[in-house]
């Protein structure tokens, strides 16, 4: 099944580039390929986690998983660059990456992360499963101090 792969990868290896492309450009071809990589009937799509649990994804994920909050909402190259670290990331295939899960304002909420990289992946629990909020570049301090902090480490990945 899609997704379930435990090979590790070479994360660099993954970036995708978009050369010369404009923003507009890059928002556009991120769409694309968000809906390519992610979505199997337009509106949604499937994938599993490292403990095959099903993750579902949305297609209104796009506009939050990959720009920035700056009160601007513009796209953010450095997270479409690394859409397809995503599944990487939840499937237990990146070495040294961390699971993690904790409860926020009454949500279970899962964090596929790199401190090497810094990066993270969140899932939100639902009824069965998780739905993906957003993935992003990040840094070792926020990894510390806003995301491990109080929560249970779930596995280390070799």
């Amino acid at each position: 099944m899609e997704g379930r792969n435990k090979k590790t990868l070479d994360l660099d290896s993954l970036m995708l580039h978009f050369g010369e492309m404009s923003v507009d450009e890059i928002k556009e071809a991120g769409r694309k390929l968000f809906s390519k990589i992610f979505l199997k009937d337009g509106a949604k799509g499937y994938f599993y986690t490292h403990d095959d649990e099903s993750i579902v994804i949305y297609s209104d994920r796009f506009d939050h998983a990959f720009f920035n909050e700056n009160g601007k909402k513009e796209i953010d190259v450095a997270r479409v660059k690394r859409m397809r670290w995503v599944k990487c990331f939840v499937s237990g295939s990146v070495p040294s990456s961390e699971c993690w899960e904790k409860t926020v304002s009454g949500i279970v909420k899962r964090y596929y992360l790199s401190f090497n990289k810094p990066y993270i992946v969140c899932l939100n629990r639902k009824t069965s499963g998780w739905t993906f909020k957003t993935a992003f570049p990040t840094t070792q301090k926020y990894l510390a101090t806003n995301v491990t902090k109080d929560a249970t480490l779930i596995k280390r990945f070799k």
